[in-house]
C-alpha cells in the first residue's frame, strides 16, 4: 500500500513539472515625447508553489517611424536588481 501511495505521489509531482515564469512588474511610456517605453519583468522557474532562480530585468524600447518597437535589455539595471546587500 505504501508503494502504491508513493508511486501516485511521485507521479503527481512529476506530472506538474517545472514551469518557466515571466511576469510583467511595471511598464511606462516616457512622459516627454512618448517615444520610449520601459518594461520591467521578473523571470524565474517554479515547481508547484516554490519559485527559484528569479531575476528582475528591464527593457527599454524605442518607437520606430513604422510604429514598431526596437527593444534592448538594460543590463546595468538588471545587474542592480540582482545586487546583494
Amino acid at each position: 500500500m505504501r508503494l502504491l501511495i508513493g508511486t501516485l505521489f511521485a507521479t503527481t509531482l512529476l506530472s506538474t513539472g517545472c514551469q518557466n515564469l515571466r511576469v510583467v512588474t511595471a511598464d511606462q511610456w516616457d512622459q516627454v515625447g512618448r517615444s520610449q517605453y520601459y518594461l520591467g519583468y521578473l523571470e524565474g522557474s517554479c515547481f508547484n508553489a516554490a519559485c527559484f532562480n528569479q531575476k528582475g530585468k528591464m527593457l527599454m524600447c524605442s518607437l520606430r517611424d513604422d510604429n514598431s518597437l526596437d527593444c534592448s535589455e538594460q543590463t546595468s539595471v538588471a545587474e542592480a536588481l540582482q545586487a546583494k546587500d
